[in-house]
């Protein structure tokens, strides 16, 4: 399958005014670049393998891009007691920086020749740009997990009028069933981001509250404050940026997460650990943290949960030219075999959609 695929279009338009001299030139930039995948229903689970063949133009590149391991310190923000679900990603930005660099000032460059300088101008753009300040404050690595479905206590607007019919804004508070999130990513360039975080604080974007701090809602048109669906918390510590709307993680042990006997742990602390792109999902345990007032309106996925263990993705794995990665559906009962249990899933969604007939 070749990889240009989907971009044909896109490559022909470009070079609907070029020499085929220079389209040759261009093209040979992907020479040897093709792909192909395997799908298996299994005993046990359902198996999906992607193996990309990049050629030697940018293989020095790809190759840079994927030695990237996850910040070890991010372990210790992830609260694995309820966790639902993970994904991150890990990966160097300068050599994909380099690479994208490359493609889009030759694909500029040969849009027409009477409109070269397009591919002139975004070369000169490229050369002024600071890639080195930018990935020194971005390190690549990123994380974002589900922790819990829990009941919060969040802020909302309310209007009253006093005696003389002038509307009053008022505060309250209510508890809503929410998911539990967590994002952290690594950052550095610490005199770049203090500019960053005291210019949000200036425009009241965020406020301090001890060693973090807290994402403020935008005003609306009709009031100073807009309803707050959530609490949303920031915090840098260790050269980590962490986003939550848990501020409990964020208070507690002053900020130095939380302890090791709750961290992580089972597949997904082993899919992060070893590769550099991952996701994990327990369909189950989701469903069942749902509220029972809310199950009603999601009956389709019940059938997911009673169905499939867990969804879980990893790669990148590197061998020579090759790239893999692979995913897969674990099945909670294996009696039947993974295509027909996925067979009688599908017949059953669509019986629930229609309405059980």
């Amino acid at each position: 399958m070749n990889a240009l695929g989907s971009n044909a279009d896109l490559y022909f338009k470009a070079f609907g005014g070029s020499s085929s001299k220079r389209s040759n030139e261009f093209m040979s930039m992907f020479k040897d670049n093709f792909g192909y995948g395997s799908l298996n229903f299994n005993d046990n689970d359902i198996s999906l393998t992607s193996l990309q063949h990049v050629g030697s133009k940018y293989i020095k590149q790809m190759k840079s891009m994927n030695k990237k391991k996850f910040n070890k310190s991010m372990f210790k923000y992830i609260d694995g007691d309820h966790l639902l679900g993970i994904a991150g990603f890990a990966a160097n930005p300068e050599p994909a920086f380099e690479m994208y660099r490359d493609m889009y000032v030759s694909i500029l460059g040969n849009i027409s020749n009477d409109e070269s300088w397009i591919g002139t101008a975004a070369d000169i753009g490229f050369t002024f740009f600071d890639e080195e300040e930018l990935f020194d404050l971005v390190q690549g690595d990123f994380v974002f997990a589900v922790t819990d479905i829990k009941e919060f206590e969040v802020e909302y607007t309310s209007y009253d009028y006093d005696d003389d019919y002038n509307r009053v804004e008022k505060i309250k508070t209510k508890k809503e069933t929410l998911p539990e999130f967590v994002s952290i990513a690594s950052i550095g360039n610490k005199d770049l981001r203090d500019k960053i975080i005291k210019l949000m604080t200036q425009t009241d974007v965020i406020i301090k509250k001890d060693h973090y701090y807290e994402l403020q809602e935008p005003k609306s048109r009709y009031s100073d404050r807009a309803a707050k669906p959530l609490n949303v918390f920031y915090m840098i510590k260790d050269d980590l940026l962490v986003i939550t709307n848990n501020e409990e993680l964020l208070k507690s042990n002053n900020g130095n997460g939380i302890s090791k006997s709750k961290q992580l742990k089972g597949e997904a602390y082993n899919l992060m650990k070893s590769n550099n792109m991952f996701a994990y999902w327990t369909p189950k345990t989701t469903y069942e943290k749902v509220p029972t007032e809310f199950t009603d309106k999601i009956k389709p996925f019940k059938s997911i949960a009673d169905t499939y263990q867990s969804f879980q993705f990893n790669g990148v794995k590197n061998k020579g030219n090759i790239f893999t990665s692979t995913a897969k559906i674990s099945l909670i009962d294996n009696s039947k075999g993974s295509l027909m249990l996925s067979l009688d899933l599908i017949n059953e969604m669509m019986r629930v959609v229609a309405g059980g007939h």
